[in-house]
């Protein structure tokens, strides 16, 4: 193998299945978390309407 820059960093396969999967938690959150501020959002220009 190669060496390596002292920057690079070497992972195992079952150490990226686990960056994976807290990747895809994050970006499940994420989502989550945007599609609240969006309902909150709407909720909030519906009051408006009949404020």
């Amino acid at each position: 193998m190669p060496e390596l820059p002292d920057n690079c960093y070497t992972f195992s396969v079952a150490e990226l299945a686990e960056i994976k999967e807290t990747y895809q938690l994050l970006l499940a959150d994420k989502q989550h978390i945007i599609d609240s501020l969006k309902n909150e959002r709407d909720i909030s220009d519906g009051i408006w309407l009949f404020y």
